[in-house]
């Protein structure tokens, strides 16, 4: 017997039933690479103060939308 792949799902909160997207779980080796990579990317949003790190926030958040 073959275990099935983990998946991570998100649903619609005022839908339940409406799945917004199902991928495969990542696995602590992408959790591992993700922290360290945070880790690393830490001192550079440090220094580059409010209002870069609100420009990047930005930024992510227009992609989002688009997408």
């Amino acid at each position: 017997m073959t275990a099935a792949a983990p998946t991570l799902t998100s649903r619609n909160p005022a839908d339940p039933s409406d799945v917004l997207v199902s991928i495969p779980a990542p696995g602590a080796f992408a959790a591992a690479d993700a922290v360290e990579r945070a880790r690393a990317a830490q001192p550079g949003w440090l220094t580059g103060g409010a209002a870069a790190r609100s420009a990047a926030l930005g930024a992510v958040a227009a992609a989002i939308e688009a997408a």
